[in-house]
């Protein structure tokens, strides 16, 4: 399952993905609702997590 992060808190973000990736998710993260548009035309993903 791949995972789009998408937290603007580069700590937090880190935590998150590094859990999630602990637990077998491919992870992308990003720090914008733009960066994560961008990332979403370039690839697929089933899962997008934001706060």
């Amino acid at each position: 399952m791949k995972i789009l992060v998408v937290e603007d808190d580069l700590s937090f973000g880190m935590m998150v993905v590094q859990h999630l990736r602990k637990n077998g998710y491919k992870t992308t993260l990003t720090k914008s609702a733009k960066e994560a548009l961008v990332a979403l035309k370039r690839d697929n993903y089933n899962l997008v997590l934001t706060d």
